[in-house]
């Protein structure tokens, strides 16, 4: 994924999540963060009983956690993916890394 595709709340954070609230924004943004997770990141572990999954970006050794902040929207509502620092990786899933 390339930058201009980030959400950047924080200096160093990237989010990709919907920058609108329109359905076909939700439909597009949740279709990029699959194909993003099956096709580029390797999954290595899963929290809060499945709701929140870490992957690991292999060839820029990036971690990034995917999640569902609208979680009581049906299905779940839109997914988000976060990169997460390394330390915040191996403090919430527990990992030696």
């Amino acid at each position: 994924m390339s930058d201009q595709e980030f959400e950047k709340p924080g200096a160093d954070e990237r989010v990709i999540r919907p920058l609108a609230d329109d359905r076909e924004s939700k439909r597009l943004c949740s279709s990029r963060i699959v194909w993003f997770t099956k096709h580029h990141l390797t999954q290595l572990a899963v929290s809060d009983g499945g709701w929140s999954k870490l992957f690991l970006d292999p060839e820029a050794r990036r971690y990034w956690e995917l999640n569902f902040p609208d979680g009581r929207e049906h299905g779940g509502g839109t997914p988000e993916l976060r990169e997460l620092s390394i330390e915040l990786a191996r403090e919430k899933y527990g990992l030696v890394i």
